[in-house]
């Protein structure tokens, strides 16, 4: 219709939840580049992002007005980054099998758990630690001056963790299968019923069955976002994928 007018769309009318959640005529922007492999991008309360670089041993930090800067050299190849309730700075130290923390002011660190190949991780409003070791398909807890102890090894595939609003259920990316697995926190911060849970799509054509999940994020009302070979996938607290962000030309996630 009305060709060669460009073909338009009725975001104003939409019936998903495309309109909640993306600005109408805004894409994909370019934030940083040139690094050697980016992974567990994470924000603190102020908006500020931190991001690393695997290979090269860095954590890159932008600052709200878009300024890319180097936080930490020589991270021995950290992964996976969350903030915790005291503020620090909490990463997955590949090269040494280590859990560890920074003050980001005076980048003081301290050292939670050793021996554990963690790849991502999330840290609760007490203060507690839970770790994803993918070589186990286990997730690891690390509670306050305690040594770690095994939360469970029931998943198919670890690599991702996100805790809910309320903090009563992880959600754990499996980048081998098409679901995002579930576990319960019980009053003790064990975990219980693991289970299969978010059902993530796949590409047209696949034969494999691997969504390829990796990195996730929580919004602070409970929608789930999960980098997937498809593009990010946002799905909603019962488990259903709403919308599918596809990804920037050329990129990886």
């Amino acid at each position: 219709k009305e060709y060669p007018k460009p073909v338009t769309t009725h975001f104003d009318t939409c019936k998903g939840r495309t309109k909640d959640m993306l600005v109408d005529g805004k894409g994909w922007e370019l934030v940083s580049e040139g690094h050697g492999f980016t992974e567990g991008p994470v924000a603190s309360a102020d908006g500020t992002v931190y991001f690393s670089d695997i290979p090269n041993s860095k954590i890159h930090v932008v600052a709200p007005d878009g300024k890319v800067s180097v936080f930490l050299e020589d991270t021995n190849k950290t992964n996976g980054l969350a903030f915790g309730p005291d503020g620090r700075l909490y990463g997955c130290r590949a090269g040494s099998g280590e859990i560890v923390s920074w003050d980001v002011k005076t980048k003081e660190e301290k050292i939670h758990a050793k021996g554990i190949k963690a790849n991502d991780l999330v840290v609760t409003n007490d203060g507690v630690i839970y770790a994803t070791e993918p070589p186990t398909k286990s997730v690891w807890i690390i509670r306050p001056g305690q040594d770690k102890v095994l939360g469970s090894d029931q998943f198919s595939g670890v690599n991702g963790i996100e805790a809910v609003p309320d903090q009563g259920r992880f959600d754990v990316t499996d980048p081998g299968g098409r679901f995002v697995w579930s576990a319960m926190r019980q009053p003790d911060g064990s975990l219980a019923n693991v289970e299969p849970y978010h059902h993530l799509h796949l590409p047209p054509g696949d034969t494999d069955n691997r969504s390829r999940a990796d990195g996730t994020a929580m919004t602070k009302d409970g929608w789930l976002l999960v980098a997937t070979s498809m593009g990010v996938q946002v799905c909603d607290q019962p488990g259903r994928v709403n919308l599918i962000i596809p990804m920037p030309v050329g990129a990886r996630f």
